[in-house]
């Protein structure tokens, strides 16, 4: 059960991930400019990954 839940854990990371690319891309198409709010929310979607990501990897 815990290696289920392990795997789910991995996989959310890469799904988390790819959704920052996504929305990357997103901005790219629909605006030429990138505002203060995406700069912001984007550093924080970036330190929940990155913090997910250590985590992930201390704890065996």
């Amino acid at each position: 059960m815990y290696n289920f839940l392990w795997q789910v854990r991995r996989f959310s990371g890469y799904v988390f991930f790819g959704v920052i690319i996504a929305f990357l891309f997103f901005l790219a198409v629909t605006n030429n400019g990138i505002g203060i709010a995406e700069i912001i929310f984007l550093l924080i979607l970036v330190a929940l990954f990155a913090y997910n990501f250590t985590f992930k990897n201390n704890g065996n």
